[in-house]
């Protein structure tokens, strides 16, 4: 309630300019209890947003933590100040809900750290099978429960490549294989295919894709004008709203997957064949 609050006091406090870009939603904040996050196509409007956020809250006896400030800096070279003059740094990561942002927008770094968390509750997992009398059956539920849910989290608001989902898989399968006793396959010469058969599991892409599905189904189930639907498709359409922006030129590089566009023919396909 006091960000609420103090958020709406903020905005009063900008010019008629950055008031406009907040309008137009080239100036807004995310807020989560006292997390906030500021962000802006122009460093000058989220530096005055910035003060202005700092001023209002200086009214209810709140003080901004300027050591524990992050500025995250995506393709560009802002130059912000504290109240004292003082420069603000740029860092090339930082940490918010639990999430890594970067500024190259790549997502291999929280893929990797997705993956040691749960390979740290698993590897605690399995000191306690090696005394315990419980099945293969069971425990494999319990790994669907406390280890896949953990590498799994949010990964269905990104797109993966084809190595990306190959190192989630092997993954998967790795733990697997340590479950119901099976070497890997250099050794064993059984294939992963015939490992997730046998367990009666399903591919972690697999399951990745049908939370994707899921999250889509609640974006396109939305009604026009919710956040959700908004960040998604241009209003009143169904068509992405990348395409919106034709003046995007893309860098020099490989094809760069787009959620939608990779979701939205699986999400389709399975609608057709009553999956959902």
């Amino acid at each position: 309630m006091a960000m609420s609050v103090l958020l709406t006091d903020a905005t009063a406090m900008l010019s008629a300019p950055a008031r406009s870009a907040y309008e137009r939603g080239e100036l807004s904040d995310v807020v989560f209890a006292d997390d906030t996050l500021l962000m802006s196509v122009s460093s000058n409007h989220l530096e005055e947003y910035l003060l202005a956020v700092a001023a209002a809250g200086e009214r209810y006896g709140m003080e901004l933590h300027w050591d524990k400030f992050q500025l995250l800096a995506v393709q560009s070279e802002p130059v912000l100040h504290t109240p004292t003059g003082d420069p603000i740094p740029c860092r090339q990561r930082m940490e918010y809900l639990g999430t890594t942002l970067s500024n190259d927008v790549h997502d291999q770094h929280e893929l990797v750290k997705r993956i040691a968390m749960a390979k740290k509750h698993f590897l605690a997992l399995d000191c306690v099978w090696k005394r315990s009398s419980l099945t293969c059956k069971r425990k494999l539920r319990i790994f669907s429960s406390l280890v896949e849910s953990r590498f799994l989290y949010s990964l269905s608001t990104i797109c993966l490549t084809i190595s990306q989902e190959r190192q989630l898989n092997g993954f998967q399968n790795r733990c697997i294989r340590q479950i119901i006793g099976i070497k890997p396959s250099y050794v064993s010469r059984v294939s992963n295919a015939l490992v997730l058969a046998k367990a009666g599991h399903t591919l972690a892409t697999d399951l990745l894709r049908q939370r994707q599905c899921r999250l889509l189904d609640r974006v396109v189930c939305s009604p026009e004008g919710h956040p959700l639907r908004s960040a998604t498709f241009i209003p009143e359409t169904e068509h992405p709203l990348t395409e919106r922006y034709v003046t995007y030129v893309r860098r020099r590089g490989g094809p760069c997957k787009e959620w939608l566009r990779t979701v939205l023919p699986i999400y389709y396909e399975q609608q057709n064949g009553g999956v959902l």
